[in-house]
């Protein structure tokens, strides 16, 4: 598999962007991984990481929690074509867009 870029910049559109917009940016990569890949932070310190088994790219305040999610792994979440986010009640559609910024 090809190495993970140092950045991606995550856009999020709509309602989900509304509810988490902390959660949008440069993501960098850090010294840290998770189940077998990087994690990425932004300056707000969330995090861009993948989850255990087939749980996909995340994004969260802590490693394990999410606001954001995809719904199947990838190598990389450039891949990701359908991300969901939490309403604070149930899980929707999310516009989100991953692109590699290194």
């Amino acid at each position: 598999l090809p190495p993970l870029p140092r950045q991606f910049r995550v856009t999020v559109t709509g309602a989900a962007a509304e509810k988490w917009p902390s959660y949008l940016g440069v993501f960098t990569r850090t010294q840290r991984w998770w189940y077998g890949r990087p994690v990425y932070t932004n300056s707000q310190g969330r995090f861009l990481h993948h989850g255990a088994g087939g749980d996909g790219w995340m994004i969260g305040v802590t490693l394990g929690k999410f606001a954001l999610r995809g719904s199947r792994a990838h190598h990389s979440p450039v891949s990701e074509d359908s991300w969901r986010y939490w309403t604070g009640s149930e899980w929707k559609p999310a516009s989100v867009t991953v692109t590699a910024s290194d």
